[in-house]
């Protein structure tokens, strides 16, 4: 759909955001379609989404990763503490490897994950 609306429609990327309840509840839907119990959103969702925003549909990495940082933040009035990396920022960063894997990630200043190794669990983990 972002593919779709950037290319097609010509809508500018700096007014598309994506975003996650991470560990929100999610309907669970059986064959057909009748709702079977309730799981959880699961964080790599947006990973996941990226990565074919950049690998099936050709998006530019840096344009891609516009709809879960500066733009969100933007929309939030956040700029400067969220979604960007400068001087008083969060500084939670996520560094890629080999076709998009998950080498190391900062989290508020710390490292959460280095290369693949988790150094910190998250609170549902």
């Amino acid at each position: 759909l972002v593919s779709q609306l950037v290319q097609e429609r010509g809508v500018s990327i700096d007014h598309i955001t994506m975003s996650s309840d991470a560990f929100g509840s999610q309907p669970k839907f059986n064959d057909k379609g009748e709702c079977i119990g309730l799981t959880y959103v699961s964080p790599c969702t947006l990973h996941d989404e990226l990565c074919r925003m950049v690998s099936e549909y050709g998006l530019p990495l840096e344009e891609a990763l516009k709809l879960l940082t500066a733009n969100p933040a933007r929309m939030m009035q956040l700029s400067g503490v969220k979604g960007e990396i400068c001087v008083g920022a969060d500084a939670d960063m996520i560094v890629y490897g080999e076709e998009m894997a998950i080498d190391s990630v900062i989290a508020k200043g710390n490292v959460a994950v280095k290369h693949g190794e988790i150094l910190i669990k998250g609170r549902f983990e």
